[in-house]
């Protein structure tokens, strides 16, 4: 499993730029094992910033803050 999250550096380097401040976390789960979080008002929004930073990433799914917490220490 790669944790996959969209830095404030890549965030820059992307053709989106930086998030508004009114950016919400989108928590993310794919079928190969990778997760990750990024910043975006809309899903739509979120899933280009995604496929812009992590183009590998595979069919996503959305999960809540909990999940990605408890994937994160369960691999820990």
């Amino acid at each position: 499993m790669k944790n996959l999250v969209i830095t404030a550096e890549l965030e820059k380097k992307g053709k989106h730029g930086t998030p508004s401040d009114k950016a919400l976390f989108w928590f993310w789960k794919d079928e190969i094992g990778n997760i990750g979080f990024l910043r975006a008002i809309t899903e739509m929004e979120a899933l280009d910033r995604l496929r812009d930073c992590f183009p590998e990433a595979g069919r996503i799914t959305w999960i809540t803050s909990s999940n990605y917490l408890e994937s994160i220490f369960i691999e820990a």
